[in-house]
């Protein structure tokens, strides 16, 4: 029921349901058609406030019989687009005669024989494709290509972000990997319980997935059963409740540095040209900024202004979370780095920005000696997928495999890494108890200036958590404080420090 709603200021009473119709390939974007499906406006509001509603909407009387006419006319409008190759001025208004003509109930006893004919042969197909979205698979299918495609939206009808959706296609990547493992594509809700949770968890396991990725997944999982719920396609109240969220721990995060200001002041006067230069002149504008990457790669001179109160800012809308903010500008090295490029920033991607950042503090650590400081971390899937690669390709050659073309390219380049790395029997080197460690250089990347500048204006102790949202973009103080990396030492010596303070001025009162 998705797609059906109410267009009236009507607090109670009745009013009649309207279909929103959207078919991008014909060129339909957001038709609006009256069904004349009378419901009750309080228990229809009053469904589409959550799953567990909607479920007891259904079994209703009313409920059911909505529950009906919306998949008949579901059904109608399937057959009238199916029957068509293109759409003209009168398409719209034929198609309203035809949802009419199978709802109304006191149509004429003539035309009685006629639309119950109709109305079985929709109603059969339209049972036929809502037996098939009660499938997972089917209907993470029809999910997918309607956030794609902006038919389902969410929230006040905002369409989902290019971030979400591909999250969503990832998401849908391990789906179908976990259905075919489990040999079941057709595998419905109703299937769902705790062990198919337990089942999905071990099977990304398996393939060594980090456990934010897992953690990710199963939420996502989580997200489309209560979707499903509340479109009419999961009627099975434990599937809601079987996901449970895994909060990491410190040794199972990949590690995730920041720069210290004097860093960041050294980066800044590295004296770099060409691509490097420009990889971190951008990544710099991210630092001051504190955004991610997605905003701060497409700054442009219209997010650059002063405000009415005489304040420069930085204006955008977050790529990934649609947050409008207003960002003081607080150093000026960025309007330095405004004039040096006249507000025409380098078009950089994600993974070009990551190389030359890296390329720029490795020569920085040459003369900044915290940058080859040792740090342990995780390898990411694709890491230990390519040593495993070379651990097996290495023993093949001192075997006395010979190697040619592409493969023997490529372990030339990671066996001159592992050299270079003094990585031992690895490619990437280890501590002496096994666990993977890197130089703080290697692990710098286009997100760490989002950490950096957010952990900077907390130590610096001039603001408040929520300003510091404010900048950040951060909703909740559970996604802020992750940004944070301040030490328990450091948190501790911080209280210490402010009680002694405090203790001071107030024996310097009492005296």
């Amino acid at each position: 029921m998705a797609n059906f709603f109410l267009q009236t200021t009507k607090k109670s009473g009745t009013a009649t349901l309207y279909v929103r119709i959207n078919r991008p390939a014909l060129g339909v974007r957001q038709w609006y058609v009256n069904t004349e499906i009378k419901v009750d406006v309080v228990e229809w509001t009053k469904a589409q406030s959550g799953a567990k509603y909607l479920a007891k909407y259904l079994s209703t009387e009313e409920g059911k019989k909505v529950q009906t006419l919306t998949d008949i006319v579901d059904g109608v409008i399937k057959n009238f687009f199916d029957g068509i190759k293109t759409v003209n001025k009168g398409s719209k208004d034929l198609l309203c005669d035809r949802i009419k003509s199978v709802v109304r109930l006191d149509s004429d006893k003539a035309e009685e024989e006629v639309r119950q004919r109709e109305l079985d042969a929709v109603k059969a197909k339209a049972d036929e494709e809502k037996n098939r979205l009660y499938q997972i698979w089917n209907y993470f299918e029809f999910f997918l290509n309607g956030i794609k495609d902006g038919s389902i939206r969410h929230g006040e009808q905002k369409r989902y972000t290019p971030s979400s959706i591909s999250a969503w296609t990832t998401f849908g990547i391990h789906l179908q990997g976990f259905l075919e493992y489990r040999h079941n594509l057709t595998m419905t809700f109703e299937d769902i319980d705790r062990t198919t949770a337990t089942a999905f968890i071990t099977y990304l396991e398996r393939k060594e997935l980090m456990k934010a990725t897992i953690s990710q997944q199963t939420n996502h999982f989580r997200k489309l059963c209560n979707i499903a719920a509340e479109d009419g396609k999961n009627r099975n109240g434990t599937s809601l409740r079987v996901w449970k969220s895994h909060e990491q721990k410190d040794d199972e995060k990949r590690a995730e540095i920041v720069l210290s200001d004097g860093e960041i002041d050294a980066l800044y006067e590295l004296n770099l040209t060409g691509h490097i230069e420009q990889c971190r002149d951008l990544w710099i504008l991210g630092y001051f900024s504190a955004q991610r990457v997605s905003d701060y790669s497409n700054f442009t001179r219209d997010n650059f202004a002063i405000n009415e109160d005489g304040t420069p800012v930085i204006r955008l809308r977050q790529q990934k979370t649609q947050t409008e903010l207003e960002v003081p500008i607080l150093d000026d090295r960025v309007f330095e780095l405004c004039e040096k490029y006249n507000y025409h920033f380098p078009p950089l991607k994600r993974d070009a920005i990551n190389r030359g950042i890296k390329a720029a503090c490795k020569m920085l650590a040459e003369s900044v000696p915290t940058l080859n400081q040792w740090e342990v971390t995780l390898l990411a899937a694709k890491e230990r997928e390519k040593e495993q690669w070379f651990i097996e390709t290495k023993k093949r050659v001192e075997a006395g495999e010979k190697l040619h073309g592409e493969e023997s390219k490529r372990y030339k380049r990671l066996r001159e890494y592992a050299i270079e790395h003094d990585s031992g029997d690895f490619l990437y080197k280890r501590d002496y108890q096994g666990r993977v460690i890197r130089q703080r250089w290697e692990l710098v990347s286009c997100h760490t200036t989002r950490r950096s500048m957010i952990t900077s204006l907390h130590k610096s102790g001039l603001f408040s958590d929520r300003e510091i949202m404010s900048v950040s973009g951060h909703s909740t103080i559970k996604s802020y404080e992750k940004y944070m990396k301040v030490k328990k030492t450091e948190r501790a010596t911080d209280i210490f420090n402010k009680f002694k303070k405090a203790k001071e001025i107030k024996m310097k009162k009492e005296a």
